[in-house]
This record gives structure tokens, sequence and C-alpha cells, in this order.
């Protein structure tokens, strides 16, 4: 009885499922082209219909903090340069916030990397009006306990529709 299913069940099979679907003339390799151009445009819609339809602008700005045993400043603006700084010091920063839109948008701050722990901003999330502008104070507080050098890190803000 075996060797009659193996051979109903050995009669029934086609090697159609190994053969490419394509159209007759059509190479696996324009096949491939036309599959990731598909995907590629899909993705590229997606995102544009997203970011038209959401109008999210982010902004980063790097972050940099020497723990030294005085203090030092730093007045460049293509960053937030918290300077030197002893242990257990503090060292604050004005960002100047500006919505440029005739409409109001939200502006919400995050921090990452190895300063995230120890910057704070009296306010993470601010309302601003149309052609509105606000001053946010970021601080960074440099525990009695760090150990000296080079710490960096970065703040997203991100402006979108309330």
């Amino acid at each position: 009885m075996a060797k009659w299913l193996k051979k109903k069940v050995g009669l029934g099979r086609k090697k159609v499922f190994l053969e490419p679907i394509t159209k007759p003339g059509m190479s696996r390799k324009k096949l491939a082209a036309i599959i990731i151009g598909v995907a590629a445009a899909s993705a590229v819609a997606t995102l544009a219909a997203y970011f038209w339809f959401y109008d999210v602008k982010i902004i980063k700005y790097d972050m940099h903090l020497y723990v030294e045993k005085v203090f030092g400043f730093n007045v460049a603006t293509d960053a937030l340069w918290f300077g030197k700084i002893p242990p257990g010091g503090t060292s604050e920063r004005i960002v100047n916030l500006k919505n440029f839109n005739p409409e109001s948008r939200t502006a919400t701050l995050y921090f990452f990397g190895d300063l995230a722990e120890w910057v704070d901003a009296g306010e993470k999330k601010i309302l601003l009006g149309p052609n509105e502008s606000k001053e946010v104070r970021v601080v960074a507080r440099v525990p009695e306990d760090a150990p000296f050098g080079y710490r960096g890190g970065f703040m997203l803000i991100v402006f979108k529709k309330p």
C-alpha cells in the first residue's frame, strides 16, 4: 500500500513551481529591475506624502561638553557648546525657536547621546503661533562623580502641526 501512495503522489507533481513567472521574452534582470524600481518609487511617494501631509521639519544640533577642573566657555553658534565644566557645575545655553509658518506649530525637543541624561530644557514641548519666536533655556548639569573628559550628543527639534 505504501508503494501505491508513493506513485499516486509522484504522478501529480510538476516542475512548474521552479520556473520563473515572466512574460515571454522578459529576462530575470529586467523583472528584478522593474520590481526594485516600483519598490523605490513607492517608498519615495510614501515619504513625500507623509512629510507633505504632516508638514514635519527636523533640526539637529550637536552638543559638546568637557568635564575639566576649571570653567571655560565657547560662544560658537554652530552647536550647543557647553564649554568646560567641573564636576557638580552647570552650563546654560539659550536656543531661539522661530516658527516661520503662517500657522501654529509645536516644537518638541529630544536629547540623545552621552549628554542626554545631563541636559534638560525647561520646556520640551513648545507651542509657537504664526511667525512667533520663543527662547528656551537648555541646561547641562554635570554630576559630582563625573570623570574628566569629553561628552557629546545631539538635540533634535521637531516642528509639526499641533
